[in-house]
């Protein structure tokens, strides 16, 4: 914007500027409502996926790379086992979500945990818990995920620890920069004066403030893991076969690119629009919770 436009839109009345406000607002909610809708259904019908009348993901069910649209209930056709690529998408989606939950989840209460110690206890404790987070946070992420599942053996509980473990230092950087944002209020200090213990100060005066703040991204980094988990798989370390998930359904539908795309353009469009509609929805929560605190 100009100098010009810019005076112009500060020069505006508190009416009108909550009123352009609203328009932002009501425009946005469509798309809010949208990402809710998928992303409820999609959580349904992986929560479902045994209830379904929906075919094995390990059985074949007619020729292979049957093409999609032509038969119910397979109208996404089969891939090169004939397979159901339906069924392969729900089943893989149940153990997507199920990864990238859990090892948010995981990564959230360990970091918080550690950020709380960090912040509340200081001095030594943040100076030598916090080279140790710096120095998990100076190896590219790839890589030690890499080795974390070459080391162990790919499966469910693998991929949620190293995963977990992945977004863990980031959660402790920012739960131990909201708590340095409390430890010093007036509410700790007294009751740090009337002699409470810091087990009580932290459980009940601190961690409700300070992860209020670490759930506002907890959205986003959900999309981060599952991405990870997806890259992973797509290298062939995520998932073993022929178990699915979205990362090695794309990574098995790139072999026969040229004969059937639409193997690797179903999973990697499912997975793209779960992964825009969390990031939607986490920035409006982010939002919110700005908007909440500047009030």
């Amino acid at each position: 914007m100009t100098e010009g436009q810019l005076g112009a839109v500060a020069n505006q009345s508190p009416e009108v500027a909550a009123a352009g406000m609203g328009r932002t607002k009501r425009v946005n909610r469509p798309l809010l409502w949208v990402a809710v809708a998928w992303l409820g259904a999609v959580g349904l019908l992986a929560l479902l996926a045994p209830f379904l009348p929906i075919a094995s993901y390990v059985t074949p069910v007619g020729p292979p790379r049957m093409a999609p649209f032509n038969d119910w209930p397979e109208f996404l056709g089969t891939d090169s086992q004939g397979r159901s690529v339906l069924s392969r998408l729900i089943y893989g989606g149940r153990d997507t979500l199920a990864i990238s939950l859990g090892a948010s989840l995981i990564g959230f209460v360990v970091g918080s945990i550690i950020g709380i110690v960090m912040g509340y206890f200081r001095g030594v404790v943040d100076r030598v818990v916090g080279f140790g987070v710096d120095v998990f946070l100076a190896f590219p992420p790839l890589v030690v995920l890499l080795l974390l599942v070459t080391a162990l053996r790919p499966s469910v509980p693998t991929l949620l620890v190293t995963l977990g473990l992945l977004v863990t230092p980031s959660f402790a950087r920012l739960s131990r920069g909201s708590t340095l944002v409390w430890v010093d209020r007036p509410f700790v200090i007294a009751a740090r004066t009337y002699g409470a213990s810091n087990w009580r100060i932290i459980t009940r005066d601190l961690t409700g403030n300070v992860i209020l703040p670490l759930l506002t991204i907890l959205p986003i980094v959900i999309a981060v893991i599952m991405i990870a988990e997806g890259s992973l798989s797509f290298l062939g370390f995520g998932m073993p076969p022929p178990r699915p998930s979205w990362g090695n359904m794309i990574s098995a539908g790139t072999k026969e690119l040229r004969i059937t795309p639409v193997l690797t353009f179903i999973p990697a469009i499912v997975l793209f629009f779960t992964i825009f509609f969390l990031n939607v929805i986490g920035e409006r929560v982010r939002s919110r919770f700005e908007m909440a605190g500047d009030s």
